[in-house]
């Protein structure tokens, strides 16, 4: 599936909600943009993973949330933090905090390590011990194991 293709559903999903959308495209690829409430367009495809530009964006338009589709930005606690921070708008996901912990592989299997929890044998067999909850929390906070 590719970024338009999720981007479509997302937009759709969200105007079944009522939420007004908003969908950013380049030219020349502005299919799924053009079935959102507003379509903004982006000077180079470059745009999509320029911080600053998005941030801006948001800020123009007033966008309250941001959806980072399935990509560097979904796993990118930065950008959450950053959108958050500098434009008022959240970021659909986890929050910054649990991307932080989460978004970076290494990170992530170094957490499940010390969470005691199963990992795939294609990495390392490891023995659980107990399984407790190792991340909990809001958007904004957690609880590490």
């Amino acid at each position: 599936m590719d970024s338009g293709e999720i981007a479509t559903r997302i937009i759709s999903s969200a105007r079944e909600l009522g939420i007004e959308t908003y969908g950013i495209y380049i030219t020349g690829d502005s299919s799924h943009a053009v079935r959102a409430d507003t379509a903004i367009q982006l000077s180079s495809a470059s745009s999509f993973m320029d911080v600053d530009e998005l941030i801006q964006i948001v800020k123009h338009h007033r966008i309250d949330a941001v959806h980072p589709g399935y990509g560097f930005l979904s796993e990118s606690d930065i950008f959450a933090e950053r959108m958050w921070r500098e434009a008022g708008a959240v970021v659909i996901g986890p929050g910054w905090d649990i991307l932080a912990q989460t978004g970076d592989k290494l990170k992530a299997r170094q957490l499940a390590e010390q969470c005691m929890r199963y990992l795939s044998i294609a990495n390392h067999m490891l023995t659980p011990h107990r399984q407790r909850s190792c991340v909990t929390g809001s958007a904004h906070t957690h609880k590490q194991c």
